[in-house]
């Protein structure tokens, strides 16, 4: 739902964020919730929030899922910016 909310309304939409953190809550294993929150929290110039998420998000993906990858690449494109710099996604 949190998708589909996502496409509709915007990452960062009040209802968006609010089915991801649920979803995080439901089901605390899933990366995606958490991947979601953070390109939202990206998006809004959060950085260090953005981060820990995206730490949550690589730390509940299998080390053989290839979105390990591309959340490593987010983390560390993220950590180069000054701390008033939104985190950008690649």
């Amino acid at each position: 739902l949190g998708r589909v909310l996502a496409k509709l309304n915007g990452p960062n939409h009040p209802a968006t964020l609010a089915q991801f953190a649920r979803a995080a809550e439901l089901a605390p294993t899933d990366p995606l919730p958490w991947f979601y929150q953070g390109l939202a929290a990206s998006a809004q110039g959060q950085r260090q929030e953005a981060i820990r998420f995206w730490e949550g998000a690589r730390a509940r993906f299998a080390p053989e899922d290839p979105r390990q990858a591309m959340v490593s690449q987010m983390l560390a494109d993220a950590r180069k910016l000054p701390r008033s710099a939104p985190a950008q996604r690649s």
